[in-house]
């Protein structure tokens, strides 16, 4: 085989390889655009609505018990959300990471929570 032999075949290989991977990107694309447009858990009704929908997002079970045109009436299932803060200044800090695992850990596992607040954005 000759060098330019070589260089054609070199050529063909990578048009192949580059041809396979750019359809395999333009699938996934697609995949990725069908999950926002067509989601699975939510009902959306309009374009808008599909399409700042986020895919995967963990949501809370409802039941619509009224819809008018600007609102819903929703019946939530009972849920339970647990945050913590880390200390420190900068970045992340092992001894804060290590204190608010601890915190979160215990709520987990059901130690006694006094303290506790509802966010104005949360379904209530």
């Amino acid at each position: 085989m000759s060098a330019f032999e070589a260089r054609i075949s070199l050529i063909f290989a990578l048009t192949s390889q580059s041809t396979s991977l750019s359809q395999r990107l333009v699938a996934d694309l697609a995949n990725e655009t069908a999950k926002y447009l067509f989601p699975k858990r939510f009902e959306s009704r309009t374009l808008e609505e599909a399409l700042m929908t986020v895919h995967d997002l963990e949501t809370i079970k409802f039941k619509v018990l009224s819809r008018r045109d600007r609102y819903e009436i929703r019946e939530m299932e009972p849920y339970f959300v647990a945050e913590a803060t880390m200390p420190g200044k900068n970045g992340f800090d092992f001894g804060g990471a290590s204190q608010s695992f601890n915190v979160l850990a215990e709520y987990l596992f059901g130690k006694v929570v006094i303290q506790f607040r509802i966010d104005s954005h949360m379904c209530i």
